[in-house]
C-alpha cells in the first residue's frame, strides 16, 4: 500500500555516499571472508518532525559494484564426498569462479575423479575408475555443482554404483542474486511486507562481476519510522543468508527520500470484545425518568 501524504510539509532527499561516510563495511584483516562494522552517516542538521506527525523513509536509488565473490567460506563451497572407503572433506578458497576453473580445482583434489563439463546442457558429470563414490548432502556447494535440494534446504545426494554420476540439474555459479540494505539505528514499519528486519531495500545483482549494478525500484517501498528525529543512518548490506558483504575499496551510493505525514490513529485493541461493547452501551444509557406522579409538588421530595 502507499501512504497517504497528506501533510504540506516538504519532503527531503539524502544522498548517502561511502566516501563521506564516518565509518564503512570492513574485512576482518586476519580472515578476508569476515566483513565487519557498517556505513556511518552523521546528518549536519538533524531531520525532525513534529509529535503529531510521521516520517517515511524510502530508498529511491542506488549504485554499488558486483564484487561479491561466487564461492564463498562458509556459504557454498564444501564438498563432502566419500570415493570407495576415503572421505574427502574440500574447501574451496574464496574468489570468483568460472565452470573451468571450478571443475580444475576440484579434480585436483581427489585422485581418480574425473569431473567433466556439458556445454550443451550446462551440467556436469562426476566419475571415477574402479570404485564408487558418494557425494553427501552437506556438501553446501550442492546447489554450485548441480544438486537437487531437499525441502529442509540440504542436496540430495546419489550413490553411483556404476563409477558415472550426472548431475540433475545445471551448474549454478551466479553467486549472490540480491543484496539487502538494512538500517540498524531506526526503528521501521512497513505495512506492505510485513516484518522486514528493518530492511529498507533488496538491490538486485543486475551487472556482470567487476561491473557496477544500477537500482531503481519500480515501485517505491514505503516504511514508516518509530521516533520524531533522525541524526544518522547506520546501514549495513546483507546477502540472502544474512551474511554482511564488504565493498572493500570500492563504495556505494544510495539515495533516501523523507516524506511525511499525519500520526494515524491507534486502533482501539479491544474492540469488538464483549467489554468494549457493555461500555459503549453504557455510555449510550440515558438515567430513567423519575414519574411525576412520584413528587410531593410542595415538598419536591420523592415520595
Amino acid at each position: 500500500m502507499s501512504y497517504i501524504l497528506d501533510t504540506d510539509v516538504q519532503s527531503r532527499v539524502i544522498f548517502l555516499d561511502s566516501v563521506n561516510a564516518e565509518t564503512i563495511m570492513e574485512q576482518d584483516t586476519t580472515n578476508p571472508n569476515i566483513c565487519y562494522n557498517s556505513y556511518k552517516w552523521y546528518l549536519n542538521v538533524p531531520i525532525t518532525c513534529l509529535p503529531s506527525h510521521r516520517m517515511i523513509v524510502s530508498l529511491i536509488d542506488a549504485q554499488f559494484p558486483n564484487i561479491f565473490y561466487n564461492i564463498r567460506e562458509g556459504v557454498n563451497n564444501y564438498l563432502h564426498m566419500l570415493v570407495g572407503t576415503t572421505n574427502y572433506d574440500i574447501y574451496l578458497p574464496t574468489k570468483q569462479y568460472n565452470v573451468e576453473t571450478l571443475v580444475s580445482y576440484i579434480n585436483s583434489q581427489i585422485s581418480g575423479l574425473s569431473v567433466t563439463i556439458d556445454y550443451i546442457n550446462y551440467v556436469l558429470t562426476f566419475s571415477t575408475t574402479g570404485a564408487s563414490f558418494k557425494i553427501y548432502g552437506d556438501s553446501t556447494i550442492g546447489g554450485v555443482i548441480g544438486l537437487n535440494r531437499n525441502s529442509n534446504g540440504t542436496y540430495q545426494t546419489k550413490l553411483s554404483f556404476a563409477n558415472t554420476l550426472i548431475m540433475p540439474c545445471c551448474f549454478n555459479l551466479s553467486g549472490t542474486p540480491y543484496v539487502f540494505v538494512k538500517i540498524l539505528n531506526q526503528s521501521l514499519e512497513s505495512l506492505d511486507s510485513g516484518d522486514n528486519n528493518n530492511s529498507i531495500s533488496r538491490l538486485d545483482i543486475n551487472a556482470p562481476f567487476g561491473h557496477v549494478c544500477f537500482f531503481r525500484p519500480p515501485t517505491i517501498e514505503q516504511y514508516l519510522v518509530h521516533g520524531n528525529t533522525i541524526e544518522m543512518f547506520n546501514i549495513v548490506l546483507m546477502d540472502h543468508h544474512g551474511i554482511p558483504l564488504c565493498l572493500k575499496s570500492s563504495n556505494i551510493q544510495l539515495t533516501l527520500r523523507i516524506q511525511y505525514i499525519k500520526a494515524p490513529e491507534r486502533d482501539d485493541l479491544t474492540l469488538g470484545t464483549i467489554s468494549n461493547t457493555l461500555a459503549s452501551h453504557s455510555e449510550k444509557l440515558v438515567p430513567y425518568p423519575i414519574p411525576l406522579e412520584s413528587y410531593d409538588l410542595e415538598s419536591e421530595d420523592p415520595k
